[in-house]
Protein backbone atom coordinates (compact mmCIF):
# COMPACT_ATOMS: atom_id res chain seq x y z
CA UNK A 1 0.00 0.00 0.00
CA UNK A 2 2.92 2.29 0.50
CA UNK A 3 4.79 3.93 -2.58
CA UNK A 4 7.84 4.88 -1.51
CA UNK A 5 9.46 8.43 -2.64
CA UNK A 6 11.45 8.40 -6.33
CA UNK A 7 15.00 7.32 -6.61
CA UNK A 8 17.52 9.60 -7.12
CA UNK A 9 20.34 8.08 -10.02
CA UNK A 10 23.02 6.83 -7.89
CA UNK A 11 26.96 8.46 -8.97
CA UNK A 12 27.91 6.70 -11.77
CA UNK A 13 31.08 5.80 -9.81
CA UNK A 14 29.65 4.16 -7.13
CA UNK A 15 27.45 2.03 -9.15
CA UNK A 16 30.86 0.59 -10.74
CA UNK A 17 31.86 -0.47 -6.99
CA UNK A 18 28.61 -1.55 -5.87
CA UNK A 19 30.38 -5.15 -6.24
CA UNK A 20 33.36 -4.46 -4.23
CA UNK A 21 31.12 -2.55 -1.53
CA UNK A 22 30.30 -6.01 0.37
CA UNK A 23 33.23 -6.85 0.90
CA UNK A 24 34.47 -3.54 2.26
CA UNK A 25 31.30 -2.52 4.22
CA UNK A 26 33.99 -1.82 7.38
CA UNK A 27 36.14 0.66 5.26
CA UNK A 28 33.10 2.23 4.11
CA UNK A 29 32.13 3.24 7.92
CA UNK A 30 35.90 4.01 8.94
CA UNK A 31 36.64 5.95 5.80
CA UNK A 32 32.85 7.61 5.91
CA UNK A 33 34.13 10.76 7.20
CA UNK A 34 36.90 11.29 4.73
CA UNK A 35 34.34 10.86 1.92
CA UNK A 36 32.67 13.26 -0.34
CA UNK A 37 28.76 14.21 1.17
CA UNK A 38 27.15 13.49 -2.18
CA UNK A 39 29.15 9.63 -2.13
CA UNK A 40 28.00 9.61 1.88
CA UNK A 41 24.40 10.26 0.63
CA UNK A 42 23.98 8.25 -2.09
CA UNK A 43 25.72 5.45 0.25
CA UNK A 44 23.57 5.66 2.95
CA UNK A 45 20.31 5.54 0.84
CA UNK A 46 21.83 2.39 -0.94
CA UNK A 47 22.44 0.39 2.21
CA UNK A 48 18.60 1.64 4.08
CA UNK A 49 17.18 0.19 0.36
CA UNK A 50 19.12 -3.15 0.97
CA UNK A 51 18.04 -2.93 4.42
CA UNK A 52 21.71 -2.86 5.91
CA UNK A 53 21.48 -1.11 9.13
CA UNK A 54 24.82 -1.88 10.36
CA UNK A 55 26.03 0.06 7.72
CA UNK A 56 23.05 2.53 6.71
CA UNK A 57 22.61 3.70 10.64
CA UNK A 58 26.81 4.83 10.96
CA UNK A 59 26.99 6.62 7.60
CA UNK A 60 23.31 8.31 8.14
CA UNK A 61 24.73 10.08 11.32
CA UNK A 62 27.04 11.48 9.46
CA UNK A 63 24.89 12.71 6.40
CA UNK A 64 22.44 13.59 8.96
CA UNK A 65 25.02 15.92 11.17
CA UNK A 66 25.59 18.04 7.98
CA UNK A 67 22.22 18.27 6.57
CA UNK A 68 19.22 17.76 9.59
CA UNK A 69 16.89 18.41 7.18
CA UNK A 70 17.50 15.85 4.12
CA UNK A 71 13.87 14.32 4.10
CA UNK A 72 15.23 11.59 0.98
CA UNK A 73 18.11 10.37 4.14
CA UNK A 74 15.31 10.61 6.77
CA UNK A 75 12.84 8.51 4.43
CA UNK A 76 15.00 6.07 3.55
CA UNK A 77 15.74 5.32 7.41
CA UNK A 78 12.35 5.02 8.36
CA UNK A 79 11.34 2.71 5.68
CA UNK A 80 14.47 0.72 6.27
CA UNK A 81 13.23 -0.17 10.14
CA UNK A 82 10.03 -0.22 9.36
CA UNK A 83 10.88 -3.37 7.12
CA UNK A 84 13.32 -4.63 9.92
CA UNK A 85 9.81 -3.82 12.44
CA UNK A 86 11.85 -1.56 14.65
CA UNK A 87 9.44 0.29 15.47
CA UNK A 88 10.78 2.76 18.23
CA UNK A 89 13.73 3.78 15.17
CA UNK A 90 10.68 3.88 12.67
CA UNK A 91 8.96 6.47 14.81
CA UNK A 92 12.77 7.79 15.44
CA UNK A 93 12.57 9.02 12.02
CA UNK A 94 9.04 9.91 11.71
CA UNK A 95 9.97 12.12 14.22
CA UNK A 96 12.10 13.96 12.37
CA UNK A 97 10.38 14.23 9.37
CA UNK A 98 7.29 15.13 10.99
CA UNK A 99 8.90 18.32 12.72
CA UNK A 100 10.45 19.60 9.50
CA UNK A 101 6.98 18.38 7.38
CA UNK A 102 4.01 18.02 9.83
CA UNK A 103 1.93 17.23 6.82
CA UNK A 104 3.80 15.08 5.49
CA UNK A 105 2.21 11.67 4.51
CA UNK A 106 5.15 9.39 4.34
CA UNK A 107 5.55 10.62 7.69
CA UNK A 108 2.28 9.91 8.85
CA UNK A 109 2.32 6.61 7.54
CA UNK A 110 5.75 5.62 9.13
CA UNK A 111 3.93 6.68 12.18
CA UNK A 112 1.09 4.60 12.48
CA UNK A 113 2.78 1.62 10.71
CA UNK A 114 5.21 2.06 13.72
CA UNK A 115 2.75 2.69 15.87
CA UNK A 116 0.75 -0.69 14.64
CA UNK A 117 4.23 -2.68 14.89
CA UNK A 118 4.74 -1.71 18.74
CA UNK A 119 0.92 -3.13 19.63
CA UNK A 120 -0.81 -0.02 19.63
CA UNK A 121 -2.97 -0.03 16.90
CA UNK A 122 -5.36 2.47 18.44
CA UNK A 123 -3.24 5.57 17.95
CA UNK A 124 -2.00 3.59 14.24
CA UNK A 125 -6.04 4.13 13.55
CA UNK A 126 -6.50 7.67 14.75
CA UNK A 127 -3.56 8.18 12.53
CA UNK A 128 -4.46 6.86 9.63
CA UNK A 129 -7.86 7.95 9.85
CA UNK A 130 -6.91 11.49 9.86
CA UNK A 131 -4.76 11.42 6.95
CA UNK A 132 -8.12 9.60 5.28
CA UNK A 133 -10.31 12.51 6.06
CA UNK A 134 -7.51 14.77 5.22
CA UNK A 135 -7.31 12.91 1.95
CA UNK A 136 -11.19 13.51 1.02
CA UNK A 137 -11.27 16.93 1.77
CA UNK A 138 -8.44 17.49 -0.59
CA UNK A 139 -10.54 15.27 -3.44
CA UNK A 140 -13.62 17.62 -2.10
CA UNK A 141 -12.00 20.77 -3.28
CA UNK A 142 -12.65 22.94 -5.97
CA UNK A 143 -11.29 20.97 -9.32
CA UNK A 144 -10.04 22.88 -12.42
CA UNK A 145 -9.83 19.45 -14.27
CA UNK A 146 -13.76 19.67 -15.42
CA UNK A 147 -15.33 19.25 -18.51
CA UNK A 148 -18.09 21.45 -19.79
CA UNK A 149 -20.46 19.94 -21.29
CA UNK A 150 -23.98 20.98 -22.49
CA UNK A 151 -26.27 19.55 -19.80
CA UNK A 152 -24.23 17.91 -16.87
CA UNK A 153 -20.02 18.84 -15.78
CA UNK A 154 -18.62 15.48 -15.49
CA UNK A 155 -15.37 15.28 -12.30
CA UNK A 156 -12.12 13.53 -12.94
CA UNK A 157 -12.76 10.44 -10.48
CA UNK A 158 -10.38 11.59 -7.03
CA UNK A 159 -7.85 9.13 -6.33
CA UNK A 160 -8.16 7.16 -3.87
CA UNK A 161 -6.99 6.49 -0.20
CA UNK A 162 -3.60 4.98 -0.48
CA UNK A 163 -3.35 3.41 3.06
CA UNK A 164 -7.31 1.98 3.44
CA UNK A 165 -5.50 -1.07 3.96
CA UNK A 166 -3.42 -0.38 6.58
CA UNK A 167 -6.13 1.76 8.42
CA UNK A 168 -8.84 -1.59 8.03
CA UNK A 169 -5.80 -3.37 9.27
CA UNK A 170 -5.49 -1.39 12.50
CA UNK A 171 -8.93 -0.19 12.82
CA UNK A 172 -9.68 -4.03 13.48
CA UNK A 173 -7.03 -4.84 15.70
CA UNK A 174 -7.83 -1.76 17.94
CA UNK A 175 -11.53 -3.06 18.15
CA UNK A 176 -13.25 -0.72 16.20
CA UNK A 177 -14.55 -3.14 13.67
CA UNK A 178 -17.19 -0.69 12.05
CA UNK A 179 -14.47 1.46 10.83
CA UNK A 180 -12.33 -2.03 9.98
CA UNK A 181 -15.40 -3.15 7.87
CA UNK A 182 -16.26 -0.07 6.16
CA UNK A 183 -12.30 0.09 5.14
CA UNK A 184 -12.66 -3.13 3.82
CA UNK A 185 -15.77 -3.23 2.06
CA UNK A 186 -14.58 0.46 0.29
CA UNK A 187 -11.44 -1.63 -0.44
CA UNK A 188 -13.27 -4.26 -3.01
CA UNK A 189 -15.36 -2.05 -3.91
CA UNK A 190 -12.80 0.82 -5.27
CA UNK A 191 -9.53 -0.81 -5.10
CA UNK A 192 -8.14 -2.59 -7.87
CA UNK A 193 -6.56 -5.87 -6.35
CA UNK A 194 -4.56 -9.11 -6.84
CA UNK A 195 -6.61 -12.44 -6.69
CA UNK A 196 -5.24 -13.31 -3.92
CA UNK A 197 -5.44 -9.91 -2.06
CA UNK A 198 -8.88 -9.39 -2.79
CA UNK A 199 -9.50 -13.42 -1.13
CA UNK A 200 -7.47 -12.06 2.03
CA UNK A 201 -9.66 -8.97 2.11
CA UNK A 202 -13.33 -11.11 1.84
CA UNK A 203 -12.11 -13.34 4.28
CA UNK A 204 -11.26 -10.83 7.13
CA UNK A 205 -14.73 -9.04 6.48
CA UNK A 206 -16.35 -12.28 6.71
CA UNK A 207 -14.62 -12.80 9.93
CA UNK A 208 -16.05 -9.39 11.61
CA UNK A 209 -19.47 -10.30 10.15
CA UNK A 210 -19.60 -13.28 11.63
CA UNK A 211 -17.64 -11.82 15.57
CA UNK A 212 -19.62 -8.30 15.44
CA UNK A 213 -22.99 -8.50 13.52
CA UNK A 214 -26.08 -9.85 14.71
CA UNK A 215 -26.36 -13.85 14.99
CA UNK A 216 -29.30 -16.48 16.36
CA UNK A 217 -27.88 -20.49 16.99
CA UNK A 218 -29.68 -22.93 18.15
CA UNK A 219 -27.73 -26.10 20.16
CA UNK A 220 -28.49 -29.60 21.18
CA UNK A 221 -26.20 -31.80 23.40
CA UNK A 222 -26.75 -35.45 25.07
CA UNK A 223 -24.24 -36.81 27.43
CA UNK A 224 -24.35 -40.23 28.53
CA UNK A 225 -22.97 -42.00 30.94
CA UNK A 226 -23.30 -45.40 32.99
CA UNK A 227 -24.95 -42.85 35.55
CA UNK A 228 -28.05 -41.70 32.73
CA UNK A 229 -28.42 -39.18 29.98
CA UNK A 230 -28.14 -35.26 30.46
CA UNK A 231 -29.90 -33.59 27.53
CA UNK A 232 -29.63 -29.83 26.81
CA UNK A 233 -31.59 -27.42 24.35
CA UNK A 234 -30.53 -24.12 24.08
CA UNK A 235 -31.46 -21.46 21.62
CA UNK A 236 -29.45 -17.39 21.48
CA UNK A 237 -29.43 -14.55 19.74
CA UNK A 238 -26.97 -11.61 20.62
CA UNK A 239 -25.95 -8.49 18.53
CA UNK A 240 -24.53 -4.98 19.01
CA UNK A 241 -25.78 -1.71 20.92
CA UNK A 242 -23.02 0.05 19.39
CA UNK A 243 -19.45 -0.29 18.29
CA UNK A 244 -18.04 -1.34 22.21
CA UNK A 245 -20.85 -2.70 23.40
CA UNK A 246 -22.70 -6.31 22.67
CA UNK A 247 -25.36 -7.90 23.96
CA UNK A 248 -26.39 -12.04 24.21
CA UNK A 249 -29.76 -13.61 25.09
CA UNK A 250 -29.55 -17.18 26.28
CA UNK A 251 -32.43 -20.08 26.94
CA UNK A 252 -32.91 -23.89 27.50
CA UNK A 253 -34.18 -26.49 28.68
CA UNK A 254 -31.71 -29.26 30.59
CA UNK A 255 -33.09 -32.90 31.19
CA UNK A 256 -31.99 -34.74 33.52
CA UNK A 257 -32.21 -38.79 33.13
CA UNK A 258 -30.95 -40.46 36.30
CA UNK A 259 -30.18 -44.86 35.76
CA UNK A 260 -31.39 -47.12 37.69
CA UNK A 261 -28.05 -48.21 39.83
CA UNK A 262 -27.80 -50.00 43.26
CA UNK A 263 -28.80 -47.08 45.09
CA UNK A 264 -31.05 -45.24 42.93
CA UNK A 265 -34.15 -45.31 41.02
CA UNK A 266 -34.64 -44.58 37.63
CA UNK A 267 -35.64 -40.85 37.45
CA UNK A 268 -36.38 -38.16 35.29
CA UNK A 269 -35.97 -34.41 35.60
CA UNK A 270 -36.41 -30.88 33.88
CA UNK A 271 -35.13 -27.50 34.50
CA UNK A 272 -35.29 -24.37 32.78
CA UNK A 273 -32.80 -21.62 32.24
CA UNK A 274 -32.59 -18.34 30.67
CA UNK A 275 -29.83 -15.39 31.06
CA UNK A 276 -28.14 -12.36 29.45
CA UNK A 277 -24.56 -11.43 28.97
CA UNK A 278 -23.82 -7.94 28.57
CA UNK A 279 -19.61 -7.45 26.78
CA UNK A 280 -18.22 -3.78 27.06
CA UNK A 281 -14.59 -2.91 25.78
CA UNK A 282 -13.87 -0.04 28.18
CA UNK A 283 -10.69 0.78 25.93
CA UNK A 284 -7.98 -1.37 23.96
CA UNK A 285 -6.39 -2.53 27.79
CA UNK A 286 -9.81 -3.51 29.74
CA UNK A 287 -13.11 -4.95 28.96
CA UNK A 288 -15.83 -6.15 31.02
CA UNK A 289 -18.91 -8.63 31.26
CA UNK A 290 -21.60 -8.82 33.11
CA UNK A 291 -24.55 -11.32 33.15
CA UNK A 292 -27.83 -12.18 34.69
CA UNK A 293 -31.01 -14.31 34.74
CA UNK A 294 -32.33 -17.42 36.21
CA UNK A 295 -31.73 -21.20 36.69
CA UNK A 296 -34.11 -23.53 37.28
CA UNK A 297 -36.63 -21.68 40.36
CA UNK A 298 -32.96 -19.43 41.07
CA UNK A 299 -31.39 -15.83 40.54
CA UNK A 300 -27.97 -15.98 39.00
CA UNK A 301 -25.52 -13.16 38.09
CA UNK A 302 -21.78 -12.61 37.32
CA UNK A 303 -19.04 -10.42 36.91
CA UNK A 304 -15.85 -10.71 34.65
CA UNK A 305 -12.95 -8.25 34.10
CA UNK A 306 -10.61 -8.93 31.52
CA UNK A 307 -7.45 -7.23 31.43
CA UNK A 308 -5.51 -7.40 27.70
CA UNK A 309 -2.50 -7.82 27.11
CA UNK A 310 0.15 -5.72 24.29
CA UNK A 311 1.33 -9.23 22.97
CA UNK A 312 -1.92 -11.12 22.77
CA UNK A 313 -3.53 -12.92 25.72
CA UNK A 314 -5.14 -11.31 28.61
CA UNK A 315 -5.66 -11.76 32.78
CA UNK A 316 -9.57 -12.08 33.80
CA UNK A 317 -10.79 -12.13 37.60
CA UNK A 318 -14.87 -13.13 37.51
CA UNK A 319 -17.18 -14.11 40.40
CA UNK A 320 -20.22 -15.87 39.84
CA UNK A 321 -23.24 -15.90 42.12
CA UNK A 322 -25.43 -18.87 41.39
CA UNK A 323 -23.71 -20.71 38.14
CA UNK A 324 -25.35 -23.81 37.67
CA UNK A 325 -22.75 -26.77 39.11
CA UNK A 326 -21.89 -29.82 36.51
CA UNK A 327 -19.94 -32.12 38.61
CA UNK A 328 -21.89 -34.90 38.27
CA UNK A 329 -25.41 -36.63 36.98
CA UNK A 330 -26.35 -36.16 40.84
CA UNK A 331 -26.09 -32.67 41.52
CA UNK A 332 -27.37 -31.78 38.17
CA UNK A 333 -30.75 -33.53 38.80
CA UNK A 334 -30.56 -31.29 42.36
CA UNK A 335 -30.26 -28.32 40.49
CA UNK A 336 -27.01 -27.46 42.03
CA UNK A 337 -25.52 -24.26 42.07
CA UNK A 338 -22.21 -22.56 43.10
CA UNK A 339 -21.23 -19.36 43.71
CA UNK A 340 -17.30 -19.40 42.37
CA UNK A 341 -14.37 -17.08 42.48
CA UNK A 342 -12.49 -17.36 39.08
CA UNK A 343 -8.64 -16.01 38.00
CA UNK A 344 -7.95 -16.78 34.16
CA UNK A 345 -5.07 -16.35 32.23
CA UNK A 346 -4.01 -16.89 28.17
CA UNK A 347 -0.82 -16.14 28.00
CA UNK A 348 1.97 -15.92 24.93
CA UNK A 349 4.84 -17.17 26.94
CA UNK A 350 6.81 -17.63 23.64
CA UNK A 351 6.24 -17.40 19.89
CA UNK A 352 5.34 -20.58 20.17
CA UNK A 353 3.51 -21.83 23.13
CA UNK A 354 0.51 -20.27 24.78
CA UNK A 355 -0.54 -20.69 27.88
CA UNK A 356 -3.88 -21.41 29.56
CA UNK A 357 -4.50 -21.10 33.35
CA UNK A 358 -7.62 -21.03 35.67
CA UNK A 359 -7.55 -20.80 39.67
CA UNK A 360 -10.82 -20.97 41.59
CA UNK A 361 -13.27 -20.73 44.65
CA UNK A 362 -16.01 -22.23 45.41
CA UNK A 363 -18.93 -23.04 47.34
CA UNK A 364 -21.80 -25.51 46.21
CA UNK A 365 -25.45 -24.86 46.76
CA UNK A 366 -28.67 -27.38 46.79
CA UNK A 367 -32.02 -25.36 47.58
CA UNK A 368 -29.74 -22.19 48.48
CA UNK A 369 -28.09 -23.64 51.65
CA UNK A 370 -24.02 -24.65 51.18
CA UNK A 371 -23.24 -28.29 50.73
CA UNK A 372 -20.14 -27.96 50.12
CA UNK A 373 -16.76 -25.65 49.97
CA UNK A 374 -13.88 -26.57 47.57
CA UNK A 375 -10.81 -24.93 45.29
CA UNK A 376 -8.73 -26.01 42.39
CA UNK A 377 -6.74 -25.26 39.07
CA UNK A 378 -6.52 -25.95 35.36
CA UNK A 379 -3.58 -25.58 33.27
CA UNK A 380 -2.63 -26.18 30.05
CA UNK A 381 0.81 -25.62 27.82
CA UNK A 382 -0.15 -25.46 24.49
CA UNK A 383 2.11 -25.56 21.12
CA UNK A 384 0.85 -24.66 17.53
CA UNK A 385 2.35 -26.16 14.74
CA UNK A 386 1.31 -26.39 10.62
CA UNK A 387 2.02 -29.43 8.63
CA UNK A 388 1.16 -30.73 5.32
CA UNK A 389 -2.03 -27.76 5.27
CA UNK A 390 -2.99 -28.90 8.81
CA UNK A 391 -3.23 -27.27 12.12
CA UNK A 392 -1.61 -29.06 14.88
CA UNK A 393 -2.21 -28.13 18.63
CA UNK A 394 -0.11 -30.33 21.38
CA UNK A 395 -0.81 -29.77 24.89
CA UNK A 396 0.25 -30.42 28.06
CA UNK A 397 -2.43 -30.44 30.87
CA UNK A 398 -3.24 -30.88 34.24
CA UNK A 399 -6.05 -30.34 36.90
CA UNK A 400 -5.91 -30.44 40.50
CA UNK A 401 -9.36 -29.81 42.81
CA UNK A 402 -10.89 -30.46 45.84
CA UNK A 403 -14.30 -30.85 47.11
CA UNK A 404 -15.40 -31.12 50.94
CA UNK A 405 -18.56 -31.84 51.78
CA UNK A 406 -21.09 -30.34 54.95
CA UNK A 407 -21.46 -34.07 56.04
CA UNK A 408 -24.26 -33.09 58.48
CA UNK A 409 -26.63 -31.31 55.63
CA UNK A 410 -28.33 -34.88 54.55
CA UNK A 411 -31.11 -33.29 54.09
CA UNK A 412 -30.32 -31.62 51.21
CA UNK A 413 -29.68 -35.45 48.88
CA UNK A 414 -33.10 -36.10 49.82
CA UNK A 415 -34.08 -34.86 46.84
CA UNK A 416 -32.36 -37.74 44.68
CA UNK A 417 -34.75 -40.60 43.91
CA UNK A 418 -33.05 -43.02 46.86
CA UNK A 419 -33.99 -46.77 47.05
CA UNK A 420 -36.56 -47.27 50.32
CA UNK A 421 -33.31 -49.80 51.54
CA UNK A 422 -30.86 -47.03 51.35
CA UNK A 423 -29.78 -45.28 54.40
CA UNK A 424 -29.13 -41.66 53.67
CA UNK A 425 -26.65 -40.69 56.62
CA UNK A 426 -23.53 -37.93 56.63
CA UNK A 427 -21.14 -40.96 54.32
CA UNK A 428 -24.07 -40.44 51.61
CA UNK A 429 -23.09 -36.87 51.86
CA UNK A 430 -19.80 -37.75 51.10
CA UNK A 431 -19.97 -39.96 49.00
CA UNK A 432 -21.91 -37.51 46.36
CA UNK A 433 -20.29 -34.00 47.22
CA UNK A 434 -16.60 -34.88 48.06
CA UNK A 435 -13.74 -35.00 45.09
CA UNK A 436 -10.38 -34.94 45.30
CA UNK A 437 -8.71 -34.91 42.08
CA UNK A 438 -5.57 -34.47 40.49
CA UNK A 439 -4.30 -35.72 36.87
CA UNK A 440 -1.48 -34.75 34.41
CA UNK A 441 -1.57 -35.34 30.79
CA UNK A 442 -1.41 -35.30 27.19
CA UNK A 443 -3.81 -34.17 24.12
CA UNK A 444 -3.74 -33.47 20.24
CA UNK A 445 -6.29 -31.37 18.30
CA UNK A 446 -5.86 -31.65 14.58
CA UNK A 447 -7.78 -28.90 12.33
CA UNK A 448 -7.91 -29.73 8.65
CA UNK A 449 -9.65 -26.39 6.81
CA UNK A 450 -10.57 -28.28 3.40
CA UNK A 451 -11.99 -25.09 1.71
CA UNK A 452 -13.58 -22.17 2.84
CA UNK A 453 -17.47 -24.49 3.45
CA UNK A 454 -16.23 -27.24 5.10
CA UNK A 455 -13.53 -27.67 8.41
CA UNK A 456 -12.77 -30.93 10.22
CA UNK A 457 -11.46 -31.37 13.18
CA UNK A 458 -10.24 -34.56 15.29
CA UNK A 459 -8.58 -34.74 19.06
CA UNK A 460 -7.32 -37.10 21.17
CA UNK A 461 -5.45 -37.54 25.19
CA UNK A 462 -4.69 -39.42 27.61
CA UNK A 463 -4.58 -38.34 31.68
CA UNK A 464 -3.16 -40.01 34.31
CA UNK A 465 -5.41 -39.79 37.93
CA UNK A 466 -3.06 -39.82 41.01
CA UNK A 467 -5.21 -39.80 43.67
CA UNK A 468 -7.29 -43.00 42.29
CA UNK A 469 -3.88 -44.43 40.05
CA UNK A 470 -6.17 -44.74 37.13
CA UNK A 471 -5.14 -43.76 33.26
CA UNK A 472 -8.43 -42.26 31.49
CA UNK A 473 -8.10 -41.30 28.06
CA UNK A 474 -10.59 -39.79 25.40
CA UNK A 475 -11.09 -39.01 21.54
CA UNK A 476 -13.23 -37.17 19.35
CA UNK A 477 -14.20 -35.09 16.05
CA UNK A 478 -15.54 -32.57 15.17
CA UNK A 479 -17.00 -30.97 11.66
CA UNK A 480 -18.24 -27.10 10.67
CA UNK A 481 -20.05 -26.98 7.40
CA UNK A 482 -20.86 -23.79 5.63
CA UNK A 483 -23.81 -24.67 3.46
CA UNK A 484 -24.01 -20.63 2.72
CA UNK A 485 -21.68 -17.74 3.83
CA UNK A 486 -24.59 -17.44 6.74
CA UNK A 487 -25.40 -20.60 7.79
CA UNK A 488 -22.74 -21.89 10.09
CA UNK A 489 -23.73 -26.22 11.24
CA UNK A 490 -21.54 -27.74 13.43
CA UNK A 491 -21.05 -31.06 15.12
CA UNK A 492 -18.98 -32.93 17.52
CA UNK A 493 -18.60 -36.30 18.89
CA UNK A 494 -16.60 -37.22 22.28
CA UNK A 495 -15.69 -40.45 24.08
CA UNK A 496 -13.32 -40.45 27.55
CA UNK A 497 -12.94 -42.94 30.04
CA UNK A 498 -14.45 -40.51 32.72
CA UNK A 499 -17.16 -37.95 32.86
CA UNK A 500 -16.40 -34.16 31.41
CA UNK A 501 -15.38 -33.24 35.34
CA UNK A 502 -13.42 -36.19 35.89
CA UNK A 503 -15.34 -36.58 39.02
CA UNK A 504 -16.34 -40.16 37.92
CA UNK A 505 -14.87 -42.84 36.09
CA UNK A 506 -17.32 -44.12 33.57
CA UNK A 507 -18.13 -44.59 29.87
CA UNK A 508 -19.12 -40.98 28.62
CA UNK A 509 -20.22 -39.89 25.27
CA UNK A 510 -21.12 -36.29 24.14
CA UNK A 511 -22.73 -35.25 21.26
CA UNK A 512 -23.31 -32.04 19.95
CA UNK A 513 -25.13 -30.40 16.99
CA UNK A 514 -25.87 -26.85 16.33
CA UNK A 515 -26.91 -23.98 14.09
CA UNK A 516 -26.12 -20.74 13.83
CA UNK A 517 -27.62 -17.92 11.67
CA UNK A 518 -25.57 -14.48 10.70
CA UNK A 519 -26.89 -11.53 9.53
Amino acid sequence: MFVSAQITPIDQKISEDLESIHANEREIIDGAAQLPSNYRKHLTYLYARLNKPAVAEPLAAYVLAEDPKDIRILRAMASMNLALKKSEKTMFYARKILALEPENREGLFFMATAEQTANNPDVARVILYEMKKDHENVAKAPNEDIVELPSTQLKKKPEPYPFELDLAASANQAGDWHLAMNSYITILRDYTLTPELRQQVRQALDSIYRQHLPKSGFTFTQNESDTGIVREFEGDYSQPINQRTRIELKGGVTDTNIASSAELMSASHSSEHFNFLITHKLSNRYSVEAHGGKFAQDPQAGLKIIRHLLRGGNFAFSYTWGQPNVDSLAMRFLDARENRINLHADLRLHRRINFLGNAYQRTLLVSNEPIGHGYGADWAFIYPERLYAMDFYFSVRGGWSETDANEERVHLIAGLPFRSDVAINNATVTNYTNSHIHHEGLGLLVVYNFNEKLIFDTNAGVDYYLMRDELAWNAGAGFLYRPIKSIDIRGDFLYSTVNTSGTEVTDNIQFTLGIRKHF
